[in-house]
């Protein structure tokens, strides 16, 4: 393989790899957000917090 079929090889592994890490990271993050939207669908400060709630802010600290 000459230098620059390397280069471009090398570039393209990354950038799909990279993709691929954002992917999963975005749809993780919205999975997240979703999930804290329907366990707390008022503001923490509005809200009077039951004890769950407060077992699950320390465990998402």
């Amino acid at each position: 393989m000459s230098p620059f079929m390397s280069q471009l090889y090398t570039t393209v592994v990354t950038y799909s790899t990279m993709k691929c890490f954002f992917l999963l990271i975005s749809s993780n993050y919205y999975q997240f957000q979703g999930i804290k939207k329907n366990v707390f669908p008022t503001p923490h400060i509005i809200s009077p917090r039951p004890e769950s709630s407060k077992k699950l802010d320390i465990y998402k600290l």
